[in-house]
């Protein structure tokens, strides 16, 4: 499994060798623990069959193809930009204007 999947669900899995469960859970996404989670940085792009267009900011530059649905492209916040690769092109997704955002090289 490509690094960004196995990052993404060992951040979803509630232990390890347990599959990661793909859901929206109000009260846990609420809870320390996920508040807490970290994504260590990206050592290169992802994997095409690994990014999301709903969630991947850098979606467009690593599929080739524009994002299906552009309007969720605003929402997009996979990787945090903390855990950018070198060398990362794509958007700025919900992360415009957080303080934790990356300078531009």
């Amino acid at each position: 499994m490509p690094p960004r999947c196995r990052a993404l669900a060992a951040l979803l899995s509630p232990s390890p060798g347990v599959p990661a469960q793909w859901n929206y859970n109000k009260e846990f996404r609420a809870s320390p623990e996920f508040r807490a989670r970290s994504f260590a940085r990206e050592g290169s792009p992802p994997d095409a069959e690994c990014i999301s267009y709903t969630h991947d900011r850098d979606y467009e530059a690593v599929s080739g193809v524009q994002r299906p649905a552009p309007h969720l492209a605003s929402s997009a916040w996979c990787p945090p930009p903390p855990a950018e690769y070198d060398g990362f092109v794509g958007l700025e997704g919900r992360w415009a204007g957080h303080p934790r955002r990356r300078p531009a090289p």
